[in-house]
C-alpha cells in the first residue's frame, strides 16, 4: 500500500460482519422458514435448513430469466429479508470501535462510503442509532438484481462513482472472500476487518496479516500511517 502514503485514500465500508454483526442476536432461520413458504407459490422449493440469503441463488437455479415469476420472486424474497435485517439491526453486535471509529474518520475529512449486500434501508437505520452525525453514500442489494450483490463488483463501483473518487486510491474494508474479490475486481486495495479468531484465520488465507486489522482504532492507526 505504499502507493497510498502521498495521497489520503477514500474509503468503502461492507456492512455486516464489517461494521456489525448483524444477526448476532437474531434467529435467521425463522426468516429461512418464512422464505420457504414464500417462494413455493412461485414453483420455487426453498430448504429452509439453507442461509436465508441463498435464497436468490435457489430461485435464480429453478426459473428461467424469461420467466416472468422470477422478477417477481426475487422482489418477494427481498421485502422479507430486509424486514428480518431491519428487526435484526435493533439487536445486532457493532464491531468494536465502529461508532467511534466512522465518526471520527468523517470529521477528520476521510472520503467514506458503504457497499453492501444488505439492504440500505438497514444500514441507514444502523448509521442513524450509532453514526447519527456520518452522512455518507450507501449503496445496498438491489432486490431485482441479485447477480449484482459481490462477489460482483457492481456496489462497490457505483458507490465510489457517488463519492467522485477513483479505484487506484479507494480501499475497500471488509470481512470475507467475497469483499476481497470484489475489490480485486474493482482495481482498489483492500484491508480486512477481523472482529473474531475465525474471521481472522479466515482472512490469512487470502491476504497478508499486515492487512488484516481486528477493530477500527487499529484501523484508524493503519490508515494515519498509510496516509503520510
Amino acid at each position: 500500500m505504499d502507493n497510498f502514503k502521498l495521497t489520503r485514500p477514500s474509503l468503502v465500508f461492507d456492512f455486516d460482519g464489517t461494521m456489525v454483526k448483524l444477526f448476532s442476536n437474531y434467529n435467521l432461520k425463522k426468516t429461512s422458514s418464512h422464505l420457504k413458504e414464500v417462494v413455493k407459490k412461485y414453483g420455487v422449493g426453498f430448504d429452509d435448513k439453507l442461509d436465508a440469503f441463498d435464497v436468490f441463488s435457489v430461485i435464480s437455479c429453478a426459473l428461467s430469466p424469461t420467466d416472468t415469476r422470477r422478477a417477481e420472486a426475487y422482489r418477494e424474497a427481498d421485502t422479507v429479508l430486509t424486514e428480518a435485517e431491519l428487526e435484526a439491526v435493533v439487536t445486532g453486535q457493532p464491531v468494536d470501535g465502529v461508532a467511534e471509529g466512522l465518526t471520527q474518520l468523517f470529521e477528520e475529512g476521510f472520503n467514506l462510503g458503504i457497499a453492501t449486500n444488505n439492504s440500505a434501508k438497514c444500514v441507514s437505520a444502523f448509521m442513524s442509532r450509532y453514526c447519527p452525525t456520518v452522512a455518507i453514500p450507501v449503496v445496498g442489494r438491489v432486490g431485482e438484481r441479485p447477480e449484482l450483490m459481490k462477489p460482483d463488483a457492481w456496489s462497490l463501483v457505483t458507490v465510489m462513482n457517488k463519492m467522485g473518487c477513483v479505484a487506484q486510491n479507494t480501499i475497500l474494508i471488509g470481512d470475507t472472500s467475497r469483499d476481497y474479490e470484489c475489490a480485486v475486481t474493482a482495481g482498489c486495495k483492500f484491508i480486512g476487518m477481523a472482529h473474531s479468531e475465525y474471521k481472522y484465520e479466515r482472512l490469512l488465507k487470502i491476504i497478508d496479516a499486515k492487512d488484516i486489522v481486528c477493530n477500527y482504532r487499529e484501523l484508524k492507526e493503519k490508515l494515519l500511517s498509510i496516509s503520510g
